[in-house]
Protein backbone atom coordinates (compact mmCIF):
# COMPACT_ATOMS: atom_id res chain seq x y z
CA UNK A 1 0.00 0.00 0.00
CA UNK A 2 2.63 2.13 0.68
CA UNK A 3 4.53 1.64 -2.99
CA UNK A 4 0.64 3.06 -4.20
CA UNK A 5 1.07 5.89 -2.39
CA UNK A 6 4.00 6.68 -3.45
CA UNK A 7 3.01 6.51 -7.37
CA UNK A 8 -0.12 8.44 -6.25
CA UNK A 9 1.91 11.28 -4.99
CA UNK A 10 4.28 11.35 -7.73
CA UNK A 11 1.19 11.71 -10.31
CA UNK A 12 -0.08 14.13 -8.43
CA UNK A 13 3.75 16.01 -7.99
CA UNK A 14 3.53 16.13 -11.94
CA UNK A 15 0.12 17.83 -12.95
CA UNK A 16 0.45 20.60 -9.64
CA UNK A 17 2.00 23.79 -11.15
CA UNK A 18 5.32 25.53 -10.70
CA UNK A 19 4.46 27.69 -7.74
CA UNK A 20 1.72 26.17 -6.36
CA UNK A 21 2.60 24.16 -3.16
CA UNK A 22 0.21 20.76 -2.01
CA UNK A 23 -0.45 18.54 1.08
CA UNK A 24 -2.14 15.26 0.49
CA UNK A 25 -2.96 13.52 2.78
CA UNK A 26 -4.25 9.36 2.52
CA UNK A 27 -6.51 7.35 4.51
CA UNK A 28 -7.20 3.62 3.59
CA UNK A 29 -8.46 0.40 5.17
CA UNK A 30 -8.86 -3.17 4.61
CA UNK A 31 -11.46 -4.21 6.93
CA UNK A 32 -13.46 -7.18 7.78
CA UNK A 33 -17.18 -7.04 9.81
CA UNK A 34 -19.15 -9.48 11.38
CA UNK A 35 -22.18 -8.91 13.15
CA UNK A 36 -23.78 -11.97 15.90
CA UNK A 37 -27.52 -12.10 17.07
CA UNK A 38 -27.79 -14.66 19.58
CA UNK A 39 -24.37 -15.91 19.56
CA UNK A 40 -25.13 -16.77 15.98
CA UNK A 41 -23.33 -14.85 12.62
CA UNK A 42 -26.15 -12.47 10.88
CA UNK A 43 -24.41 -10.72 8.80
CA UNK A 44 -20.77 -10.59 7.60
CA UNK A 45 -18.74 -8.71 4.98
CA UNK A 46 -16.07 -6.43 3.75
CA UNK A 47 -14.64 -2.95 2.73
CA UNK A 48 -12.07 -1.62 0.84
CA UNK A 49 -11.29 2.00 0.61
CA UNK A 50 -8.80 4.50 -0.10
CA UNK A 51 -8.89 8.12 -0.76
CA UNK A 52 -6.65 11.29 -0.19
CA UNK A 53 -7.37 14.90 1.01
CA UNK A 54 -5.89 16.72 -1.86
CA UNK A 55 -4.75 20.77 -1.01
CA UNK A 56 -3.57 23.21 -3.21
CA UNK A 57 -1.94 26.63 -1.64
CA UNK A 58 -0.57 29.46 -3.37
CA UNK A 59 0.40 32.53 -1.13
CA UNK A 60 -1.99 32.46 1.75
CA UNK A 61 -4.63 30.62 -0.41
CA UNK A 62 -5.95 27.49 -0.43
CA UNK A 63 -8.18 24.89 -1.56
CA UNK A 64 -9.35 21.30 -0.55
CA UNK A 65 -11.53 18.91 -1.73
CA UNK A 66 -11.56 14.45 -0.65
CA UNK A 67 -10.78 11.82 -4.19
CA UNK A 68 -11.75 8.50 -3.65
CA UNK A 69 -9.36 6.23 -5.27
CA UNK A 70 -9.40 2.90 -7.10
CA UNK A 71 -6.27 1.61 -6.27
CA UNK A 72 -5.57 1.38 -10.53
CA UNK A 73 -2.63 3.92 -10.73
CA UNK A 74 -3.70 5.00 -14.55
CA UNK A 75 -7.53 5.46 -13.84
CA UNK A 76 -6.68 7.36 -10.57
CA UNK A 77 -4.33 9.61 -12.09
CA UNK A 78 -6.29 10.90 -14.89
CA UNK A 79 -8.83 11.63 -11.57
CA UNK A 80 -6.18 13.67 -9.95
CA UNK A 81 -5.10 15.34 -12.99
CA UNK A 82 -8.66 16.73 -13.56
CA UNK A 83 -9.46 17.04 -9.98
CA UNK A 84 -5.94 19.61 -9.71
CA UNK A 85 -7.09 21.44 -12.69
CA UNK A 86 -10.48 22.20 -11.04
CA UNK A 87 -8.59 23.35 -7.46
CA UNK A 88 -6.33 25.50 -9.52
CA UNK A 89 -9.41 27.14 -10.85
CA UNK A 90 -10.99 27.58 -7.33
CA UNK A 91 -7.61 29.28 -6.06
CA UNK A 92 -8.15 32.47 -7.65
CA UNK A 93 -11.62 32.94 -6.30
CA UNK A 94 -11.24 32.16 -2.91
CA UNK A 95 -9.91 34.58 -0.04
CA UNK A 96 -6.88 34.79 1.87
CA UNK A 97 -6.61 32.19 4.68
CA UNK A 98 -5.09 33.94 7.82
CA UNK A 99 -4.38 30.91 9.70
CA UNK A 100 -3.03 28.87 7.18
CA UNK A 101 -0.03 27.07 8.50
CA UNK A 102 1.76 23.98 7.18
CA UNK A 103 4.70 22.64 7.95
CA UNK A 104 7.92 23.22 5.79
CA UNK A 105 10.21 21.41 7.89
CA UNK A 106 10.72 18.11 6.86
CA UNK A 107 9.49 15.76 8.93
CA UNK A 108 9.42 12.03 7.62
CA UNK A 109 8.01 9.24 9.39
CA UNK A 110 7.34 5.10 9.03
CA UNK A 111 5.57 3.37 11.32
CA UNK A 112 4.41 0.15 10.61
CA UNK A 113 3.08 -2.10 13.58
CA UNK A 114 3.79 -5.64 13.68
CA UNK A 115 0.74 -7.02 14.41
CA UNK A 116 -0.46 -10.05 12.61
CA UNK A 117 -3.31 -10.46 9.98
CA UNK A 118 -7.22 -10.90 11.28
CA UNK A 119 -8.29 -13.66 10.84
CA UNK A 120 -11.86 -13.50 10.68
CA UNK A 121 -13.03 -16.64 10.09
CA UNK A 122 -11.11 -18.75 13.11
CA UNK A 123 -12.03 -15.67 14.99
CA UNK A 124 -15.64 -15.85 14.64
CA UNK A 125 -15.26 -19.66 14.99
CA UNK A 126 -14.04 -18.83 18.28
CA UNK A 127 -16.89 -16.35 19.52
CA UNK A 128 -19.53 -18.54 18.30
CA UNK A 129 -18.01 -21.61 20.76
CA UNK A 130 -17.62 -19.89 23.56
CA UNK A 131 -21.34 -18.00 23.41
CA UNK A 132 -23.57 -21.20 22.01
CA UNK A 133 -26.40 -20.98 24.29
CA UNK A 134 -26.41 -17.58 25.00
CA UNK A 135 -27.73 -14.34 24.14
CA UNK A 136 -25.17 -12.67 22.91
CA UNK A 137 -25.44 -9.71 20.76
CA UNK A 138 -22.41 -7.51 18.85
CA UNK A 139 -20.17 -6.30 16.37
CA UNK A 140 -16.70 -7.49 15.00
CA UNK A 141 -14.74 -4.60 12.91
CA UNK A 142 -10.85 -5.57 12.48
CA UNK A 143 -8.08 -5.25 9.81
CA UNK A 144 -5.48 -3.02 8.48
CA UNK A 145 -6.02 0.70 8.62
CA UNK A 146 -3.35 2.78 6.26
CA UNK A 147 -2.36 6.92 7.05
CA UNK A 148 0.10 8.64 4.96
CA UNK A 149 1.06 12.40 4.39
CA UNK A 150 3.33 14.18 1.94
CA UNK A 151 3.85 17.51 0.50
CA UNK A 152 6.06 19.33 -2.04
CA UNK A 153 8.64 20.11 0.48
CA UNK A 154 9.59 16.40 0.09
CA UNK A 155 8.11 15.34 3.65
CA UNK A 156 6.59 11.72 3.36
CA UNK A 157 5.03 10.18 6.48
CA UNK A 158 3.69 6.78 6.70
CA UNK A 159 1.07 4.75 9.32
CA UNK A 160 -0.34 1.14 9.38
CA UNK A 161 -1.79 -1.33 11.86
CA UNK A 162 -3.98 -3.94 12.16
CA UNK A 163 -6.68 -4.26 15.10
CA UNK A 164 -10.08 -5.30 15.88
CA UNK A 165 -12.55 -4.62 18.11
CA UNK A 166 -15.70 -6.55 19.07
CA UNK A 167 -18.12 -4.90 20.99
CA UNK A 168 -21.05 -7.07 22.03
CA UNK A 169 -24.55 -7.52 24.90
CA UNK A 170 -25.61 -10.08 26.85
CA UNK A 171 -29.01 -9.90 27.44
CA UNK A 172 -31.84 -11.55 29.67
CA UNK A 173 -34.56 -9.57 27.82
CA UNK A 174 -35.88 -6.04 26.76
CA UNK A 175 -33.07 -3.93 28.29
CA UNK A 176 -32.12 -6.18 30.84
CA UNK A 177 -28.22 -6.75 29.63
CA UNK A 178 -24.48 -6.63 30.02
CA UNK A 179 -22.29 -4.27 27.75
CA UNK A 180 -18.72 -5.41 27.06
CA UNK A 181 -15.68 -5.03 24.86
CA UNK A 182 -12.44 -6.36 24.15
CA UNK A 183 -10.20 -5.01 21.42
CA UNK A 184 -6.25 -5.20 20.58
CA UNK A 185 -3.72 -6.07 18.35
CA UNK A 186 -3.95 -9.70 18.31
CA UNK A 187 -7.11 -12.19 19.45
CA UNK A 188 -6.85 -13.80 22.48
CA UNK A 189 -9.16 -16.45 23.34
CA UNK A 190 -8.79 -17.42 26.93
CA UNK A 191 -8.85 -13.59 27.52
CA UNK A 192 -12.19 -13.14 25.83
CA UNK A 193 -13.69 -16.02 27.86
CA UNK A 194 -12.54 -14.52 30.86
CA UNK A 195 -14.92 -11.37 30.37
CA UNK A 196 -17.36 -13.28 29.18
CA UNK A 197 -17.27 -15.44 32.41
CA UNK A 198 -17.38 -11.72 34.04
CA UNK A 199 -20.19 -10.71 32.12
CA UNK A 200 -22.08 -13.85 32.21
CA UNK A 201 -21.92 -13.74 36.41
CA UNK A 202 -22.95 -10.38 36.09
CA UNK A 203 -26.40 -11.06 34.31
CA UNK A 204 -27.19 -13.51 36.33
CA UNK A 205 -28.02 -10.34 38.73
CA UNK A 206 -29.44 -8.35 36.70
CA UNK A 207 -32.05 -11.40 35.78
CA UNK A 208 -33.26 -10.53 39.51
CA UNK A 209 -35.65 -7.73 40.37
CA UNK A 210 -34.15 -4.45 40.12
CA UNK A 211 -34.01 -1.96 42.84
CA UNK A 212 -35.35 1.52 42.39
CA UNK A 213 -33.54 3.94 44.68
CA UNK A 214 -34.74 7.19 45.91
CA UNK A 215 -32.65 9.96 44.49
CA UNK A 216 -29.53 11.75 46.25
CA UNK A 217 -26.02 11.51 46.60
CA UNK A 218 -24.33 8.34 46.85
CA UNK A 219 -21.06 6.74 47.03
CA UNK A 220 -19.85 5.15 43.52
CA UNK A 221 -17.75 3.19 41.62
CA UNK A 222 -17.67 3.98 37.94
CA UNK A 223 -16.28 1.01 35.85
CA UNK A 224 -13.49 2.24 33.00
CA UNK A 225 -16.41 2.09 30.13
CA UNK A 226 -18.24 4.67 32.57
CA UNK A 227 -14.83 6.50 33.32
CA UNK A 228 -14.98 6.73 29.14
CA UNK A 229 -18.28 8.12 29.06
CA UNK A 230 -17.08 11.17 31.19
CA UNK A 231 -13.35 11.84 29.45
CA UNK A 232 -15.30 11.69 25.85
CA UNK A 233 -17.49 14.43 26.75
CA UNK A 234 -15.09 16.99 27.90
CA UNK A 235 -12.63 15.93 25.32
CA UNK A 236 -15.41 17.95 23.17
CA UNK A 237 -12.83 21.13 23.25
CA UNK A 238 -12.21 20.54 26.79
CA UNK A 239 -8.15 20.31 26.13
CA UNK A 240 -8.34 22.27 22.94
CA UNK A 241 -6.18 25.82 22.69
CA UNK A 242 -8.93 27.46 20.52
CA UNK A 243 -11.87 26.28 23.14
CA UNK A 244 -9.95 27.18 26.20
CA UNK A 245 -8.89 30.71 24.35
CA UNK A 246 -12.20 31.88 23.77
CA UNK A 247 -13.16 30.37 27.08
CA UNK A 248 -15.40 27.63 25.47
CA UNK A 249 -13.84 24.86 27.66
CA UNK A 250 -15.36 22.46 29.96
CA UNK A 251 -11.95 22.59 31.93
CA UNK A 252 -11.54 26.63 31.86
CA UNK A 253 -12.08 26.65 35.56
CA UNK A 254 -8.98 24.10 35.66
CA UNK A 255 -6.75 26.62 33.01
CA UNK A 256 -7.78 30.08 33.61
CA UNK A 257 -9.24 29.87 36.98
CA UNK A 258 -6.75 28.07 38.90
CA UNK A 259 -9.32 24.79 40.22
CA UNK A 260 -7.40 21.78 40.51
CA UNK A 261 -8.69 18.27 39.85
CA UNK A 262 -7.73 15.54 42.84
CA UNK A 263 -3.86 15.35 42.47
CA UNK A 264 -4.63 11.60 42.02
CA UNK A 265 -5.74 12.60 38.30
CA UNK A 266 -2.58 12.34 35.12
CA UNK A 267 -4.02 12.64 31.54
CA UNK A 268 -1.87 12.41 29.20
CA UNK A 269 -2.45 12.09 25.29
CA UNK A 270 0.06 9.07 24.69
CA UNK A 271 0.24 9.17 20.99
CA UNK A 272 3.26 6.49 21.40
CA UNK A 273 1.35 3.94 22.84
CA UNK A 274 -2.23 4.46 20.99
CA UNK A 275 -3.91 3.55 17.40
CA UNK A 276 -3.48 7.16 15.88
CA UNK A 277 -0.58 8.16 13.36
CA UNK A 278 1.74 10.43 14.72
CA UNK A 279 1.26 13.05 12.12
CA UNK A 280 -1.56 15.73 11.36
CA UNK A 281 -3.09 17.14 8.33
CA UNK A 282 -0.63 19.64 7.83
CA UNK A 283 2.55 17.96 8.35
CA UNK A 284 3.34 18.10 12.23
CA UNK A 285 4.57 15.68 13.98
CA UNK A 286 3.04 14.76 17.47
CA UNK A 287 4.78 14.25 20.71
CA UNK A 288 5.07 10.86 21.97
CA UNK A 289 3.34 11.87 24.93
CA UNK A 290 1.51 14.90 25.99
CA UNK A 291 0.69 15.39 29.57
CA UNK A 292 -2.55 17.63 29.98
CA UNK A 293 -3.03 17.62 33.31
CA UNK A 294 -0.75 16.08 36.29
CA UNK A 295 -1.59 15.51 39.94
CA UNK A 296 -4.55 17.41 39.33
CA UNK A 297 -3.35 20.54 37.61
CA UNK A 298 -3.79 21.98 34.22
CA UNK A 299 0.43 21.17 32.22
CA UNK A 300 -0.95 21.07 28.39
CA UNK A 301 -3.17 21.84 25.82
CA UNK A 302 -3.52 20.39 22.13
CA UNK A 303 -2.83 22.64 19.90
CA UNK A 304 -3.98 22.27 16.19
CA UNK A 305 -1.68 24.03 13.34
CA UNK A 306 -4.36 26.52 12.75
CA UNK A 307 -4.39 27.24 16.71
CA UNK A 308 -0.66 27.40 16.46
CA UNK A 309 -0.97 30.19 13.87
CA UNK A 310 -4.00 32.00 15.44
CA UNK A 311 -2.09 32.17 19.08
CA UNK A 312 1.50 32.16 18.34
CA UNK A 313 2.60 29.02 19.44
CA UNK A 314 3.91 25.65 18.48
CA UNK A 315 1.57 22.95 17.19
CA UNK A 316 1.30 19.74 19.50
CA UNK A 317 -0.27 18.07 15.95
CA UNK A 318 -3.71 18.24 17.31
CA UNK A 319 -6.06 17.40 14.34
CA UNK A 320 -8.64 20.56 13.81
CA UNK A 321 -10.77 19.62 16.85
CA UNK A 322 -8.39 19.25 19.39
CA UNK A 323 -9.74 16.61 20.54
CA UNK A 324 -7.59 13.67 22.23
CA UNK A 325 -6.92 9.98 20.05
CA UNK A 326 -5.10 8.31 22.88
CA UNK A 327 -6.00 9.43 26.21
CA UNK A 328 -4.23 7.84 28.94
CA UNK A 329 -5.33 8.28 32.82
CA UNK A 330 -2.90 7.14 34.99
CA UNK A 331 -4.31 4.23 37.56
CA UNK A 332 -4.21 4.37 40.79
CA UNK A 333 -3.54 2.04 44.26
CA UNK A 334 -7.14 0.28 44.59
CA UNK A 335 -6.77 -3.85 44.04
CA UNK A 336 -9.74 -4.55 41.45
CA UNK A 337 -10.95 -7.08 43.56
CA UNK A 338 -11.56 -4.83 46.35
CA UNK A 339 -13.71 -2.43 44.65
CA UNK A 340 -16.67 -3.69 46.36
CA UNK A 341 -15.39 -4.22 49.40
CA UNK A 342 -14.13 -0.37 49.16
CA UNK A 343 -17.10 1.16 47.86
CA UNK A 344 -19.61 -0.58 51.13
CA UNK A 345 -22.81 0.69 50.22
CA UNK A 346 -23.44 2.60 46.89
CA UNK A 347 -23.52 2.48 43.03
CA UNK A 348 -21.92 0.12 40.80
CA UNK A 349 -22.10 1.36 37.41
CA UNK A 350 -20.50 -0.08 35.13
CA UNK A 351 -22.13 1.98 32.01
CA UNK A 352 -23.04 5.56 31.10
CA UNK A 353 -25.21 6.74 28.30
CA UNK A 354 -26.76 9.93 27.47
CA UNK A 355 -23.89 12.05 29.07
CA UNK A 356 -23.92 15.65 28.25
CA UNK A 357 -23.16 18.83 29.60
CA UNK A 358 -25.83 20.50 32.06
CA UNK A 359 -23.30 23.46 32.32
CA UNK A 360 -20.60 23.81 30.16
CA UNK A 361 -18.38 26.50 31.70
CA UNK A 362 -18.65 24.61 34.75
CA UNK A 363 -17.69 21.26 34.35
CA UNK A 364 -21.20 20.06 34.87
CA UNK A 365 -22.16 16.77 33.30
CA UNK A 366 -25.34 14.87 33.18
CA UNK A 367 -26.37 11.23 32.27
CA UNK A 368 -27.86 8.47 32.96
CA UNK A 369 -26.89 5.02 34.13
CA UNK A 370 -27.06 1.80 31.91
CA UNK A 371 -26.42 -2.46 31.59
CA UNK A 372 -25.24 -3.70 34.65
CA UNK A 373 -25.31 -1.31 37.44
CA UNK A 374 -26.14 -2.33 40.89
CA UNK A 375 -26.77 -1.61 44.25
CA UNK A 376 -24.55 -2.52 46.83
CA UNK A 377 -24.33 -3.15 50.49
CA UNK A 378 -22.06 -3.47 53.08
CA UNK A 379 -19.46 -4.80 50.32
CA UNK A 380 -21.90 -6.87 47.95
CA UNK A 381 -23.52 -6.34 45.41
CA UNK A 382 -27.69 -6.63 46.71
CA UNK A 383 -29.47 -5.90 43.56
CA UNK A 384 -29.69 -4.69 39.93
CA UNK A 385 -30.35 -0.81 39.61
CA UNK A 386 -33.34 0.86 37.99
CA UNK A 387 -31.89 3.27 35.52
CA UNK A 388 -31.37 6.63 37.42
CA UNK A 389 -29.71 10.21 36.21
CA UNK A 390 -26.54 11.81 37.28
CA UNK A 391 -25.89 15.51 37.26
CA UNK A 392 -22.55 16.55 38.94
CA UNK A 393 -19.34 18.21 38.20
CA UNK A 394 -16.34 16.53 37.07
CA UNK A 395 -14.41 18.77 39.82
CA UNK A 396 -16.24 16.84 42.14
CA UNK A 397 -16.15 13.55 40.61
CA UNK A 398 -12.82 13.40 39.94
CA UNK A 399 -11.56 16.76 41.71
CA UNK A 400 -13.03 16.39 45.70
CA UNK A 401 -14.99 13.79 45.60
CA UNK A 402 -12.41 11.17 44.22
CA UNK A 403 -11.20 8.30 46.83
CA UNK A 404 -9.00 6.19 44.69
CA UNK A 405 -8.35 5.08 40.89
CA UNK A 406 -8.13 1.06 40.34
CA UNK A 407 -4.59 -0.39 40.02
CA UNK A 408 -5.41 -1.68 36.52
CA UNK A 409 -6.42 -0.10 33.71
CA UNK A 410 -7.90 -1.27 30.51
CA UNK A 411 -7.51 -0.38 27.02
CA UNK A 412 -10.80 0.43 25.18
CA UNK A 413 -10.93 0.92 21.41
CA UNK A 414 -13.39 3.60 19.66
CA UNK A 415 -16.58 0.87 18.11
CA UNK A 416 -16.96 4.30 15.61
CA UNK A 417 -16.88 3.03 12.23
CA UNK A 418 -18.60 6.37 10.35
CA UNK A 419 -16.75 6.44 7.00
CA UNK A 420 -13.85 4.76 8.12
CA UNK A 421 -12.53 2.62 11.36
CA UNK A 422 -11.50 5.60 14.23
CA UNK A 423 -8.35 5.00 15.39
CA UNK A 424 -9.23 6.86 18.73
CA UNK A 425 -8.19 4.94 21.65
CA UNK A 426 -8.82 4.96 26.08
CA UNK A 427 -6.46 3.58 28.41
CA UNK A 428 -8.37 4.01 31.80
CA UNK A 429 -8.45 2.52 35.20
CA UNK A 430 -12.06 2.18 37.17
CA UNK A 431 -12.70 5.54 40.12
CA UNK A 432 -14.24 4.99 43.38
CA UNK A 433 -16.14 8.35 44.36
CA UNK A 434 -17.40 9.25 47.74
CA UNK A 435 -20.29 11.13 46.39
CA UNK A 436 -22.43 11.68 43.20
CA UNK A 437 -25.47 13.31 42.99
CA UNK A 438 -28.71 10.95 41.25
CA UNK A 439 -31.31 13.60 40.90
CA UNK A 440 -33.86 11.04 39.75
Amino acid sequence: MKDYFKKIINAIGSEVPTGVLFTCNFSAEESEFCRFNRGSIRQSGSVLQQGVNLCLIKGNRQAKTYQALSRNIENDGKELKRTIASLMDQLSLIPDDPFLHINEKVESSESISASKQLDLKKLCSDVIASTEGKDFVGILAGGQIYRGFANSFGQLNWYQSGTFSLDWSLYVRDDKAVKQSYAGFEWDRSFFEKKLSQGMEQLEIVSKPPRTVKPGAYRCYLAPAAVQELLEIISWGGFGKKSIATKNSSLIKLYDEGQSLSSKVKLVENTKGGLAPNFDDCGFIKPDELVLIDEGKAKGALVSARSAKEFDLASTGATSSEMPEALWLTSGTLPSGEVLKRLGTGFYVNNLWYVNFSDRQSGRLTGMTRFASFWVEDGKIAAPLNVMRFDDSIFNILGDHLEAFTDEAELMFSADTYEQRSTTCFKLPGALVSSINFTL
